[in-house]
């Protein structure tokens, strides 16, 4: 929804009623401009007060105060690109506002995207942090994810470090011109417990003594 200048309904743009006059303007003597002495220099300027029409109107449309032009308020359905990046600029033809004399100017619609706040955007890839258990990152595992392509499954293989990053192909965001989609990179990082029980103590324990 925006709101934009179209020609008035009464006078079509020109100004003019049945019950106006038009005269030639005192003020250019018709032609539009006016000139302006600065020293040795002359500067021609629209005339201010017929907007360079040259032309005086009396009686001129109430309709729309003597502009040619109503604000209205208009309607438009637009088709949102896919992979449409913060800033995107999408152009209407003819959305613009109207002109007595000449065509209609265009829209554009200035796309903001709202962050995410389980997915961060680089380029046409994503990333997010995933925490898994650190027993789970030793032994390995697989995880369930929620993407914006739907629910994937992701193996996390035996051994998996802190911080690592797993790729998943194809999960990103469609490219705006080539539609290719990017890829989704999963940041492992790990919860350790704030307590354990005795027998989680000896198991640890037997572990790292079977490494020594």
């Amino acid at each position: 929804k925006y709101t934009k200048k179209k020609l008035c309904n009464s006078c079509k743009g020109t100004k003019i009623t049945s019950n106006s006059r038009v005269t030639t303007c005192n003020t250019c003597n018709g032609h539009g401009v006016v000139y302006n002495n600065m020293g040795v220099m002359q500067i021609q300027q629209i005339c201010p007060a017929c907007q360079g029409s040259g032309k005086h109107i009396v009686n001129a449309c109430t309709q729309c105060d003597a502009s040619g032009l109503n604000p209205s308020n208009e309607k438009l359905k637009i088709n949102i690109p896919k992979g449409c990046h913060h800033g995107t600029r999408l152009r209407v033809s003819g959305g613009g506002d109207e002109f007595p004399e000449g065509i209609a100017g265009d829209l554009y619609i200035i796309i903001h995207a709202n962050s995410s706040d389980n997915f961060k955007r680089d380029g046409d890839d994503l990333m997010c942090e995933r925490h898994i258990d650190f027993y789970d990152i030793i032994l390995g595992t697989t995880i369930l994810l929620e993407s914006p392509h739907g629910q994937i499954k992701i193996n996390v293989p035996k051994t998996t470090q802190p911080d690592a990053i797993l790729k998943v192909k194809g999960h990103g965001v469609p490219n705006q011109n080539t539609h290719v989609i990017g890829d989704l990179y999963v940041i492992v990082k790990v919860d350790l417990p704030n307590k354990m029980t005795s027998d989680q103590e000896k198991i640890l324990k037997l572990y790292r003594e079977s490494s020594n």
